[in-house]
């Protein structure tokens, strides 16, 4: 029963795979709902099972090796290593703003339809608005 979760999103991996393949060979007709929803399926589908999995043999590993398991925790929780991976994290959000903002040009200049733009615009200014309400939110917490 410890790994229930795991197991209940490894089947739901397989199911939505399952479906979207057949979907995917059953509606030939590119009207039928969207033409994408197969892919999205199998694409959803294969990132569960793959998590499902992995926090699975995570969690066996865990049990097998408790020693590993305790150490793994302290490396995990150590003040240097969060300052490490939050500074990262800071890094690759300054980069990706560029990258999007670049992306959105981009595709701007090559015409592109216009929901592909505006999905890339929403996208764009729900990640800024976030970090903007999160960095209101810690000025206010200091």
């Amino acid at each position: 029963m410890k790994h229930t979760k795991s197991y209940v999103i490894i089947a739901a991996g397989i199911a939505l795979f399952g479906l979207g393949f057949f979907l995917l060979k059953a509606f030939t007709d590119p009207y039928w709902i969207s033409h994408t929803f197969p892919y999205l399926c199998i694409g959803v589908g294969c990132g569960a099972f793959g998590h499902g999995l992995g926090d699975l043999l995570s969690k066996k590993a865990r049990e097998k090796d408790p020693e590993m398991a305790k150490q793994l925790d302290i490396e995990l929780n150590d003040e240097r290593n969060v300052q490490h991976m939050n500074a990262s994290k800071a890094k690759a959000f300054d980069m990706m703003t560029y990258v999007f903002g670049a992306l959105m040009l981009v595709y701007g200049l090559m015409n592109a339809s216009l929901s592909i733009l505006l999905t890339f615009v929403a996208a764009y200014l729900f990640i800024q608005f976030y970090a903007l309400y999160y960095r209101f939110k810690m000025d206010r917490e200091d």
